[in-house]
């Protein structure tokens, strides 16, 4: 198989949104609201996570912002920990692949912005495979 298919194996599980990121949270003065579950599932909480990191990390390459860095860091230090990092690392590779390489496609990104997150999704999903005990899935 040509395919560069994988399921990343994890024992924690939990309700998880499924498309968690910054387009499904309604803010308000004094709270806020995570809306459109249709796609929630049981998976790893590193599965949301890393999601959202995704969008982030997508957006400051995009964009050249440090913001959007700064969110990714204020956002793993509000979590509180207690996950694991390099299985955020295969999530947000798979979501920055998904962006460049799916239906899912970020329409705005250049040519070149592609280029670039494509490198990084490779990356990530690299060093995820290098600590995370991964099998191919079924054909």
């Amino acid at each position: 198989n040509d395919k560069a298919d994988i399921i990343i194996i994890n024992e924690k599980k939990c309700l998880t949104h499924g498309d968690f990121n910054p387009k499904n949270i309604i803010t308000f003065d004094n709270g806020f609201y995570i809306i459109d579950w249709e796609q929630a599932l049981i998976s790893s909480p590193e599965h949301d996570i890393g999601n959202m990191l995704g969008h982030y990390l997508l957006k400051a390459v995009h964009l050249g912002k440090q913001e959007y860095t700064q969110a990714y860091k204020v956002f793993m230090e509000a979590y509180g920990g207690g996950v694991d990092e390099n299985l955020i690392k295969g999530h947000m590779g798979a979501t920055l692949w998904a962006r460049v390489n799916t239906r899912a496609k970020a329409q705005y990104l250049t040519p070149e912005t592609k280029k670039k997150i494509e490198e990084v999704a490779k990356q990530y999903l690299d060093e995820c495979k290098q600590h995370l005990p991964i099998v191919p899935t079924p054909s």
